[in-house]
């Protein structure tokens, strides 16, 4: 399996962080667009499973090393800078409760485990979402979790049971989808979104494209079909679903299968035409730093209002996320991400390494004291501003 770049893969990522980006700017068009992280989480399976069974299938060998470094440096920058800017703009910003909770969140969040912290405070739809602008990041949370135990299984089953990679990863898939589904209806639909074991088999889908589109041979009118169902599926469930949708259960299969048959499609003119242009390939390389920036840009724009956000307000955050997402990934996730190169030496692997763990480690310190008391000493309830002072703020915008 030979790992080469698709022009395409951007394009359908920039179409899982719009669809997120509209939904979260409660744009009614787009009362299904939190699919989005399905079709993310697919992508990653399908990526993930691609470099791994390509470097054992060539090597004979894995490097987790390189892999959780090549990992931490896709991840780790970009995650620390929107905490931390998180952090400082909610001190000023928030009531002390809504402080104390955030710093909750931001503590979970850089351990990798905040997707446990959200589950524990009710349900991703809940209105006390809008006073959370760290709950988007429950999914990096399952992403790095599925990475801890997924390259271990995959190598050692390519090394040991090679026949049954396939079969062995089907179980795995239809398991996962079913626990899904009977724990949703089974009253525990919270659990079923924020946690692992409930999402493996959209991870498993990705990876499972790779074994049938292997040395494939289709026609341009079969990749034609391909696309248009693919591009058909995600769309309307990001149109046609809303948050009562049982969500992620047998439902789940169609934005999910939607993202598979784009994978697996090979080039086309439609495809060229609505994933591999520009502007698509250009949001596709900045997703991650959108779906970053967006979602603390939104609660602390409308935390000082219930109402829904206008027109002109959805489209002036929207533009200030793009500028946002654009600014952190040229200046931060690009720089870092391109450090794990294999022929850099092994200490700036180790700088890297320190210095991130070095600056975590301090914004938890920070973040704990905030969770423990709800502000710091020097910040009365005098010294934040008040609603009515944001809202008259927001007003002039």
């Amino acid at each position: 399996m030979i790992s080469e770049y698709r022009k395409d893969i951007d394009g359908l990522r920039a179409i899982a962080v719009l669809a997120v980006l509209m939904f979260h700017l409660d744009i009614a068009l787009f009362s299904g667009g939190y699919i989005g992280v399905d079709v993310f989480f697919v992508i990653s399976g399908y990526l993930i499973s691609k470099n791994i069974l390509s470097e054992v299938d060539s090597t004979g060998r894995f490097s987790f090393k390189n892999f959780y470094i090549r990992r931490s440096r896709r991840l780790f920058p970009a995650l620390i800078v929107t905490v931390i800017a998180t952090i400082v703009t909610a001190t000023f910003m928030f009531e002390p409760e809504h402080l104390k909770r955030m710093a909750g969140a931001a503590v979970y969040t850089l351990g990798f485990v905040s997707n446990f912290y959200f589950w524990q405070e009710g349900g991703y739809f809940a209105i006390s979402g809008d006073y959370k602008p760290l709950l988007h990041t429950w999914s990096l949370s399952v992403e790095e979790q599925y990475y801890l135990f997924y390259p271990i299984a995959l190598v050692l089953i390519r090394k040991w049971l090679r026949p049954l990679t396939l079969v062995l990863l089907t179980i795995a898939l239809i398991t996962s989808l079913l626990l899904s589904d009977y724990l949703y209806y089974d009253g525990r639909p919270n659990a079923v979104f924020f946690l692992l074991p409930t999402r493996i088999f959209e991870f498993l889908l990705g990876a499972v494209v790779l074994f049938f589109s292997h040395n494939k041979k289709q026609s341009v009118l079969t990749n034609q079909l391909l696309t248009i169902t693919g591009l058909t599926a995600i769309l309307l469930t990001a149109v046609f679903y809303d948050p009562t949708t049982p969500n992620p259960t047998l439902y789940a299969l169609i934005p999910c299968g939607g993202a598979v048959a784009l994978l697996f499609s090979g080039p086309c003119s439609i495809r060229s035409l609505l994933l591999e242009n520009k502007p698509m390939i250009w949001i596709g390389k900045i997703s991650y730093s959108l779906y970053l920036v967006h979602w603390p840009l939104i609660v602390f724009y409308s935390y000082n209002s219930t109402e829904k956000l206008s027109y002109n307000s959805a489209a002036m955050l929207f533009c200030i996320s793009i500028v946002l997402a654009a600014t952190l990934h040229y200046l931060v996730e690009k720089p870092l991400r391109h450090g794990n190169n294999p022929s850099l030496k092994r200490p700036k692997h180790t700088r890297f390494i320190i210095g991130y763990l070095s600056l975590a480690l301090a914004t938890v310190l920070i973040s704990s004291v905030f969770w423990a008391r709800g502000s710091l000493q020097w910040r009365s309830s005098a010294n934040y501003l008040s609603r009515a002072e944001i809202s008259g703020f927001n007003e002039a915008l």
